[in-house]
């Protein structure tokens, strides 16, 4: 009997130690939700605007071009200044491929010493800037009169500097840089050597939206900025839809891909789609033509069907009103 007993104490108290338990991870969790825990600070976060920079110099000239900054932490931030060089990924969408030294085939090997960063009229490789602190600094660029015709792309990189001080040594430290890019033609502009190299889209489509591939290159030696459109017309000639393309700076001698959609969902009939791409102002736009065919298929069934066996009921009727 006593045993039984003592089996029975021991099971209440494993089940009540079992109760606290599970409420004491009930009461931590509770707590992590309504009392969550406050991110490090020290998250590097640093803005940059404009993120593009698109110059065209004739020398000689000597131009500045401003550029602003923005501590987003709540701390002091030290960020080292740098020029990078790069040219386009392979895969044609836009990304950038930094060189490597023994890439770089700069017509001015000297160029980057005539680029330079200032904060108001001194000349700077690092800026402190304090917890949400914003400034406004100058990219300067000084072209002298025997400058060689060409291109360069870079990125301006803001890089974040190690901590000092003993206490943010103590921490994990993550180095972070945030770059704004360049394009820089030096030299007249010249006419765009630019070929539509693919337009297309799925000829056969039983609902949208429908989607575009296009495909552009830049035979010139010198970077240009596209925008264009797509004006979808139907059987009749009649304009159904327009696509606006977003605006594409392509390198020299280098091609972009990028792709569009036109969002409507019933499709009937043929259709041609027509892309106009424009580069300078009042420079030719350059045109290409692709067709395609809509047709909603189900719907065309079901009302195959629903006709048929119309027909089938009306042969049926006629037939006995025969009889």
């Amino acid at each position: 009997m006593s045993k039984n007993l003592n089996i029975k104490n021991s099971l209440k108290i494993k089940n009540f130690e079992f109760k606290i338990g599970a409420l004491v991870v009930l009461i931590i969790l509770v707590v992590l939700v309504v009392f969550p825990q406050k991110a490090d600070a020290s998250a590097f976060s640093l803005g940059v605007y404009p993120p593009i920079i698109k110059i065209r110099a004739t020398a000689p000239v000597s131009l500045k071009t401003p550029i602003i900054i923005k501590n987003q932490t709540d701390q002091t931030e030290t960020f080292n200044i740098s020029f990078k060089p790069f040219t386009q990924s392979d895969n044609e969408n836009g990304q950038v491929r930094y060189l490597k030294s023994g890439e770089l085939n700069l017509k001015d090997p000297l160029i980057f010493q005539k680029i330079k960063v200032f904060d108001k009229d001194q000349e700077i490789s690092s800026i402190e800037l304090g917890p949400k602190q914003q400034k406004e600094l100058s990219l300067r660029i000084d072209i002298t009169q025997d400058e060689t015709l060409s291109d360069y792309y870079f990125s301006l990189l803001f890089t974040s500097s190690p901590a000092t001080d003993a206490a943010q040594k103590n921490k994990s430290q993550i180095i972070t840089a945030v770059a704004t890019n360049v394009l820089l033609t030096v030299g007249q502009i010249t006419k765009p050597q630019v070929k539509i190299n693919e337009f297309n889209s799925s000829f056969f489509k039983d609902k949208g939206p429908i989607e575009f591939s296009v495909k552009t290159s830049n035979q010139g030696e010198q970077f240009i900025s596209t925008s264009g459109y797509i004006l979808i017309k139907n059987l009749f000639g009649q304009t159904v839809g327009r696509v606006d393309l977003e605006k594409t700076n392509i390198l020299a001698n280098t091609s972009r891909s990028i792709t569009a959609a036109w969002p409507e969902t019933f499709l009937l009939g043929p259709y041609t789609a027509t892309l106009i791409l424009t580069f300078y102002e009042h420079s030719p736009a350059l045109t290409q033509t692709t067709r395609f065919i809509g047709a909603p298929v189900q719907i065309l069934l079901i009302s195959l069907i629903v006709i048929s066996s119309l027909l089938i009921v009306k042969a049926k009727l006629k037939s006995r009103l025969r009889k």
